[in-house]
């Protein structure tokens, strides 16, 4: 009786296992690429607005980093240059980031550190050759809280709750260090409309967000949603549209909303194609970006900072957005931001 493998039939089979090696290795490195970018842009964007937000306030810059949030990461600096009423802000970190990764999500980014003469915010980094990757933007003194957006929540330095709806049995949110916070169990959700004008029509949307999976191979439903063009103040009865990330199906999905609940899909695409086979470790316990540019009937979708997709339909024109988590899965808001188009 023959017994084990013969040399021939091993070798066949190692060649085997180094050929799926070599197919997967690339897709989990690229998926990783993405989910530090996306980190670096979220971190880049926080301070941002933490840095108007206080100039707003106090009407001067800051003397520390310390004053743009608790435990700011000493891995990031923030220098800054005033020509007259004009300032230029650069802030830049040491982390190891893939700077084209990051530039495909935060577009005024670079690698390294711009050429110029800055001062430095005491606290964070100062010494510019240790930096890897730089966000810059400019403002002048008269409008530095402007962000050119219709709606924009850093919600970390919220106090209270951003809803204009949150009702129960939907509406256990907390403010904590990261963000907006919802903790949810299985079968059951967290929704709200964020404080916004119902009028509102063509405009895009980025959210930052932390996603954390406690069990990644369960079979319950759970995720969280994104709501747009949301008309109805209340989240229970809302009609508009969704965009759903749902580990489950595994996709990402854009609905129909009706009655504050989930109808017709109309376009979807698989979270394998855009984090890979491993996708359920790549995209959890870390950062999620996402854009919806919504103009007319046409509506685009960016993941991490990738175009995940296209979709067409005109029930509705104009509306509010809003936030939803379900299932068994802990989601922290990061930002918020809606621009006009």
């Amino acid at each position: 009786m023959k017994r084990g493998f013969s040399l021939v039939e091993l070798l066949i089979v190692l060649s085997v296992v180094v050929s799926l090696i070599g197919v997967a290795t690339p897709l989990a490195l690229n998926a990783v690429k993405k989910a530090r970018a996306a980190a670096v842009a979220s971190d880049f964007k926080a301070l941002s607005k933490s840095l108007k937000t206080s100039i707003y306030l106090d009407e001067s810059l800051p003397a520390s980093i310390d004053r743009l949030g608790r435990n700011t990461d000493r891995a990031y600096g923030v220098a800054w240059s005033k020509n007259g009423s004009d300032y230029e802000f650069v802030i830049f970190t040491d982390r190891e980031v893939d700077t084209k990764a990051l530039a495909a999500i935060l577009p005024d980014s670079g690698k390294g550190f711009p050429s110029g003469r800055y001062e430095f915010l005491a606290g964070g980094l100062s010494n510019t050759d240790l930096s890897s990757a730089y966000y810059r933007f400019s403002s002048d003194g008269s409008s530095i809280s402007a962000s050119g957006a219709l709606v924009d929540y850093n919600f970390s330095l919220l106090e209270g709750l951003p809803f204009i709806s949150s009702p129960p049995p939907h509406g256990t949110w907390t403010i904590v260090e990261g963000g907006l916070s919802s903790q949810t169990g299985k079968g059951k959700r967290n929704k709200g409309i964020l404080e916004s004008d119902e009028s509102m029509r063509d405009y895009e949307i980025d959210v930052v967000l932390q996603y954390i999976d406690p069990d990644v191979d369960s079979k319950d439903a759970r995720g969280y949603k994104v709501l747009f063009r949301a008309q109805g103040n209340n989240a229970n009865s809302a009609a508009g549209y969704y965009l759903d990330f749902a580990p489950v199906r595994p996709r990402l999905v854009l609905q129909e909303l009706k009655n504050g609940y989930a109808g017709n899909d109309i376009a979807y695409v698989e979270l394998k194609e855009l984090a890979g086979s491993n996708w359920k470790t790549t995209l959890n316990n870390t950062v999620h970006t996402l854009k919806i540019v919504a103009k007319g009937s046409q509506f685009k979708v960016y993941f991490n900072g990738v175009h995940a997709l296209s979709a067409s339909d005109s029930t509705f024109e104009s509306g509010r957005v809003g936030l939803e988590t379900y299932g068994n899965v802990k989601v922290i808001f990061k930002s918020v931001t809606i621009r006009s188009l």
